[in-house]
């Protein structure tokens, strides 16, 4: 038993963030007006055929084709009209920057943030991924809609991790061993597109010294993470956004300034895309450096009351 104890330390050494406890009221007072009210908002806005591409030709259909790396109860996203899926969205993104503290420079930087951008303008789902990871382990089937940087989340503490595993067994139970069904797809070989800057399998040699450092914080993991996805676009770094709220003002605005170096693919070719590394890089360094001052001052402090 001493040892299991001393293994749970080992693997979620306690939280390190500083995240503010919203209560249950707390938070059903923050994100239903708010879903209501970015809904609402969204409703005004006109769909084009450059708007929506990802919602529109796949999430809208009900259809697994082309979605087949992600989990089977995406296709229940049929029912979310696009501008519910929008203020979902915002709502997410909104929640876990009041649950980091965000200051107005804080705030200011993850709405000016190329991923937010993208997701918005693509219809992608990422803003579910983020509203599932504001009120975790209960909303971990929407942490787990996609195979990205949100699954290690759930790596943040013991509790999450054991909703993960409850979850996965329920999952399991209903739609069958679909957790093979992402590296089946992947094992395929398919078709990279332009922007998928994915360094599997060579980035896990980064990733894995990155999460060990990581352990108990969760923007840190899912921003480690990152370099060990098989399947990358610089939009899914859409769930590190947030952390941009745990920088100092001016440090904030030039990480979400340089959120949008992989568009300088689109003029200086292929290779610049894989400049979308360097948000995370940046962010991650940050973070460690921050862990790691705090945690000397902690000692600091043991040692001068002993």
């Amino acid at each position: 038993m001493d040892r299991l104890r001393r293994l749970e330390r080992i693997l979620f050494p306690g939280p390190y963030e500083g995240f503010r406890q919203l209560s249950l009221r707390e938070y059903l007072l923050l994100a239903v007006p708010g879903a209501i009210l970015f809904s609402g908002l969204a409703a005004f806005f006109p769909l084009s055929e450059r708007i929506a591409h990802d919602w529109r030709l796949y999430f809208s259909t009900g259809l697994r084709q082309g979605l087949e790396y992600y989990a089977p109860w995406v296709t229940f996203l049929r029912y979310l009209p696009l501008p519910v899926l929008t203020g979902l969205t915002l709502t997410g993104l909104s929640l876990a920057l009041i649950q980091r503290r965000a200051g107005r420079a804080g705030l200011v930087a993850a709405f000016l943030s190329q991923p937010v951008w993208w997701v918005l303008s693509v219809g992608q789902i990422d803003g579910l991924v983020l509203l599932g990871l504001t009120a975790l382990p209960w909303l971990t089937p929407l942490v787990t809609l996609k195979p990205q940087a949100g699954y290690l989340a759930l790596l943040r503490s013991r509790s999450y991790a054991i909703g993960g595993l409850i979850w996965l067994l329920v999952s399991v139970a209903i739609w069958g061993p679909w957790p093979l069904e992402p590296f089946r797809y992947f094992g395929a070989g398919p078709e990279r597109p332009y922007s998928d800057i994915g360094l599997w399998p060579w980035g896990i040699l980064a990733a894995l010294p990155m999460m060990w450092f990581s352990r108990g914080d969760m923007d840190m993991l899912m921003t480690a993470g990152t370099f060990a996805a098989p399947h990358l676009h610089p939009y899914h770094y859409f769930l590190i956004v947030p952390a941009l709220a745990r920088m100092p003002g001016g440090l904030s605005l030039a990480l979400a300034a340089v959120s949008w170096a992989p568009l300088l693919g689109r003029w200086l070719g292929p290779w610049a895309w894989y400049l979308g590394h360097l948000f995370p890089a940046a962010l991650w360094i940050v973070l460690w450096r921050r862990r790691r001052f705090r945690a000397g001052d902690q000692q600091a402090a043991v040692s001068r009351q002993q």
